[in-house]
């Protein structure tokens, strides 16, 4: 096993690269990393800002989740008091309009309806799946995945272009959809 370097701590050269590496340490300029003289002090120091900063972004990365988890329930709770009283009052303003107005344009954004296409939902993916392979009509869906699954927006074209519905699937009809921008 080699032995260590022996490294003169009252060596100029040595003390102005410590204390370019505690500057930049200390400023947290990550890519401006000086090259100095290896020795136990230094490794010591870069071990520790490993271990640091990794529970650092841990810290953040968990904290990160909680926050996104508790804006998505806050998205949900405001949902679920508001959503149906917005949706109304957007309707009911949108008929008391003169023009044949789709949305209604507020101080913090837009609200309205949008027009939507007829569409399949799958009720029971098994009895489908074997409707359509009965069919011959399960080559024309693309199968995504390795295991068998139905591509949606194949099913939907196979409706809208021939009206087929296959066992399994019920008709989802044309509605008025409501969005926030």
């Amino acid at each position: 096993m080699p032995k260590p370097t022996q490294i003169d701590e009252q060596d100029p050269e040595f003390q102005e690269a410590v204390k370019r590496l505690d500057d930049v340490w200390q400023l947290g300029a990550e890519d401006e990393l000086p090259d100095i003289t290896p020795d136990e002090r230094t490794l010591n120091r870069y071990v520790e800002l490993l271990v640091e900063t990794r529970a650092k972004l841990e810290r953040v990365e968990e904290q990160h989740v909680a926050r996104v988890k508790r804006l998505n329930n806050r998205l949900h709770a405001i949902e679920w008091k508001y959503g149906e009283l917005a949706r109304h009052i957007t309707g009911g303003l949108i008929k008391m309009s003169d023009d044949k107005a789709k949305s209604i344009v507020t101080l913090y954004g837009t609200v309205g309806f949008r027009r939507q296409k007829p569409s399949l939902d799958i009720v029971n993916e098994s009895k489908c799946m074997k409707s359509l392979e009965d069919s011959g009509l399960a080559g024309k869906i693309v199968m995504v995945k390795t295991t068998r699954v139905i591509d949606k927006a194949s099913l939907n074209k196979i409706f809208t272009d021939g009206g087929i519905v296959p066992d399994g699937c019920a008709v989802v009809s044309a509605h008025d959809k409501f969005y926030v921008k």
